[in-house]
């Protein structure tokens, strides 16, 4: 039987690629909706963690640049070969195709306009979810709602799959 406690705890987590510079208006609002519901609310800006593991003046570009292409990076990792396989995104799938290949040219521009830049961010992915789950007791919450706006679907997704 679940302690009381859990029964009213909910976690709101605002994912990469929100701005760092603007907090959570969503996560905000329903944090006193949850309050007044008689619900404990605990934020997560997860995007901070991300934004301090590649940089924040690099986060700030690859977030300002694109509502799409920051997609990629946690999408290569949840529906590429390492993940659900069901996508062929990795860094060289893309180059096989004309669109892919335009799409990684932005996405190398975004990061700081070299390829090795693209893939040191790509890279982050996995040890920044590892770190998520490892410093966030997910289990002390009843449910676990993710922001998702513009382009933090794919983080979002990854997060909850793992």
């Amino acid at each position: 039987m679940e302690t009381d406690s859990k029964q009213r705890k909910v976690a709101l987590v605002n994912m990469p690629w929100a701005s760092i510079q603007r907090p959570s208006l969503a996560c905000g609002i329903l944090k006193q909706c949850a309050r007044q519901a008689g619900f404990t609310a605990d934020v997560h800006y997860l995007n901070f963690r991300f934004a301090e593991r590649i940089g924040f003046e690099r986060y700030e570009s690859i977030t300002g640049a694109s509502a799409l292409y920051p997609e990629w990076f946690f999408s290569a990792r949840l529906f590429g070969p390492e993940g659900l396989n069901s996508v062929e995104n990795s860094w060289e799938q893309l180059q096989a195709t004309e669109p892919g290949r335009k799409a990684a040219e932005v996405i190398t521009q975004t990061t700081g306009g070299s390829v090795e830049s693209a893939l040191e961010v790509a890279g982050a992915v996995d040890g920044f979810v590892a770190e998520c789950l490892e410093q966030v007791d997910w289990a002390s919450y009843r449910a676990v709602g993710f922001s998702v706006v513009f382009a933090q679907s794919m983080a979002a997704l990854l997060l909850a799959r793992e």
